[in-house]
């Protein structure tokens, strides 16, 4: 949309500005809830051993879900070393694990071109043949799959 206008889209993703929306992807997000525990060891008086686990819940539907927004139930853990210098300086490392788990559509996708094809008869308020949704895609119906691993590294300083 030019910038000042209004974003004006039908619940079913007609445009009813007049050709003026440029792209409407709609998502309907659910809530999620998240829970992560964190024990920590001290192995002596400078080194301390860490750790997390935790799971999450998706927000993306399965039906509309695509390859940009790939989300589903996961679990976290995380491992980990803490260094005390001194009484002022720290510094940490810790490997980070998230798992997702496989989510599979089995049909449910509702953002792809069979399911708002661009020559719908005429409404009330389009004529036939209009683009019936400018952000019409491929279907992204299918198996959706991730893991993501990554390494954090920290400082920390006490004044």
């Amino acid at each position: 949309m030019p910038k000042g206008q209004k974003c004006n889209v039908a619940d079913d993703g007609r445009d009813l500005s007049g050709g003026q929306v440029v792209l409407n992807i709609p998502r309907r997000w659910n809530n999620t809830i998240g829970v992560r525990v964190g024990p920590a060891y001290q192995l002596n008086d400078r080194l301390q051993l860490i750790g997390s686990a935790g799971f999450a819940t998706p927000a993306v539907p399965k039906s509309t879900i695509d390859a940009s927004t790939i989300d589903g139930l996961q679990i976290l853990g995380a491992i980990g070393l803490r260094f005390v210098l001194n009484e002022h300086l720290a510094f940490g490392a810790a490997y980070n694990h998230i798992h997702y788990f496989t989510v599979d559509t089995k049909g449910a996708n509702d953002q792809d071109i069979s399911a708002h094809p661009a020559n719908q008869p005429a409404t009330a308020t389009q004529p036939a043949g209009s683009d019936y949704n400018v952000s019409r895609s491929p279907s992204a119906d299918g198996r959706y799959k991730s893991e993501v691993g990554f390494l954090n590294l920290n400082v920390a300083y006490t004044f």
